[in-house]
């Protein structure tokens, strides 16, 4: 299989290949197209286009105005092409330079800033996935520059083919072309793009290897260098899927209970399991309880040198959570001061006050709850529209969130566990049981911070429809 096509005529060929291949757009019936006017993400407007239409997938285009000079007329242009397509499009606009933190380039500003705005517009327009136009090269450029400061496998194999944003599956069908055949691609076709100006701004980590570094090692090296990076991020891809698979049957086997919603570890077992397999099934477990901001590097080595040499142990992770090992078992201890919050029906109109939380429903046609929805989340608030059809005559409740409970968030195969949710959020550990989730019946619906559970979302433009929103005061987090 070649991993860094670089020539025009096989482009479309190796696009459609990687789709089928990969099962890139699987259950996407509706999708978003991240489109900046430059010729990768041109070439896969162009190329995902007729796939769109074969599979009846609704394209739209997305398009983020960063604040700086020349994005208006980009934006103007990648318009012009989605007219002359006749396909959706959508815009935004910031300024990427109110957002540049201390130590942080304006290059991070602007990728944090971009998925910001295209996570938004996803949910707005209820999409199933955003298509982005990374390429051969961005593969084989951050194979170099995550080796350049160290990383260890899951780290070199890159960029994948299809993988979740948080809530949002992003899919990157060009990873098997280079940047010189989609250019030669659009050319061909008499297709003009818009170039990026930071692409000549050496300042820049990756525009100095893609000028400088790359032709020098090409060319006095191996000119093969592009390929043989490609194919050591697929190899380390694949290894690193396989690893993962098995660090979750390690970690299976190695739990021997549960206790208040987080499982028992036996450190025991680690006697027969080599150290890069410790270290990962540690990291795994700490996220399955809900305690992914405490599983880097040094806790899990100070929990590696503990069991080597002490028979019991507690190591503080916060104010109100510790583990506790003893007679080679690992648990978590959550120290609670806050009171149990009740279980409260929701009215099908009215507000109705749980914890630090103002809740109202309303009841609206589902093209008024959608649109009343969006605004609010544009606004910075917490509001979801479900469909009253797929409550079947159940009322809807508020309660903690409990051990066990998933959500089937729309634009997301299969289902997620709540607490791993609140933990991309970054919701403190200390809010997660003060955040009120919405179920039907045991069905979780949705909560603040989350995506509607697919099971509840509106299919008619006219069907009934609730329209839920959640007031925090204070707000846990600024995460919406």
């Amino acid at each position: 299989m070649n991993l860094y096509c670089t020539q025009s005529e096989q482009v479309e060929a190796v696009v459609r290949e990687e789709i089928n291949r990969r099962d890139l757009l699987h259950e996407i019936p509706r999708l978003g197209i991240a489109v900046s006017g430059g010729a990768d993400s041109l070439a896969l407007l162009l190329l995902l286009h007729p796939i769109c239409q074969e599979r009846q997938i609704v394209p739209v285009v997305l398009t983020v105005d960063h604040g700086r000079e020349g994005e208006t007329e980009a934006c103007a242009f990648v318009a012009s092409v989605a007219e002359r397509l006749g396909i959706p499009f959508f815009t935004r606009k910031g300024d990427v330079n109110t957002r540049v933190h201390s130590g942080e380039s304006i290059e991070q500003a602007a990728r944090e800033l971009r998925m910001t705005f295209l996570k938004e517009m996803a949910e707005e327009n209820h999409l199933d996935a955003i298509a982005t136009g990374h390429h051969a090269d961005d593969v084989a450029e951050t194979v170099f520059l995550r080796l350049c400061r160290g990383a260890g496998m899951a780290g070199l194999a890159g960029l994948r083919a299809r993988s979740q944003n948080g809530y949002v599956t992003v899919v990157r069908p060009l990873l098997r072309i280079s940047h010189a055949a989609l250019c030669a691609w659009l050319r061909e076709r008499g297709e003009r793009w818009i170039e990026d100006p930071d692409n000549q701004d050496e300042s820049s980590r990756r525009v100095l290897l893609r000028r400088r570094v790359f032709p020098f090692l090409t060319e006095s090296f191996d000119a093969s260098l592009m390929q043989h990076l490609c194919r050591t991020a697929d190899i380390l891809r694949e290894e690193d899927e396989w690893i993962e698979d098995e660090t979750r049957m390690s970690l299976h086997r190695s739990q021997v209970g549960w206790e208040n919603g987080d499982s028992i570890l036996a450190l025991g077992s680690f006697d027969w399991i080599a150290l890069p397999l410790r270290r990962r099934i540690l990291r795994a477990w700490l996220f399955d309880c809900g305690l992914g901001e405490f599983a880097g590097w040094d806790v899990v080595e100070r929990i590696l040198e503990l069991y080597e040499t002490e028979s019991e142990w507690t190591m503080p992770l916060s104010p109100n959570i510790r583990l506790f090992y003893r007679g080679y078992e690992l648990r978590v201890e959550r120290s609670v001061s806050d009171p149990e919050l009740p279980v409260i029906e929701l009215p099908e109109e009215g507000s109705v006050v749980w914890g630090e939380w103002k809740i109202t429903v309303r009841s609206l046609p589902a093209s008024e709850a959608r649109r009343e929805a969006a605004e609010l989340v544009r606004g910075g608030g917490y509001a979801a529209a479900l469909s009253c059809s797929a409550c079947g005559g159940k009322p809807l409740r508020v309660r903690s969130r409990m051990p066990g409970d998933r959500i089937a968030p729309t634009g997301f195969d299969g289902s997620r566990k709540v607490q791993d949710v609140l933990v991309d959020r970054k919701i403190p550990v200390r809010l997660r049981d003060r955040i009120p989730i919405m179920v039907c019946g045991e069905t979780v619906a949705w909560f603040p911070g989350s995506r509607i559970s697919r099971h509840f979302a509106l299919r008619e433009e006219t069907e009934p429809a609730l329209l839920i929103r959640a007031e925090s005061s204070p707000a846990p987090t600024s995460a919406r």
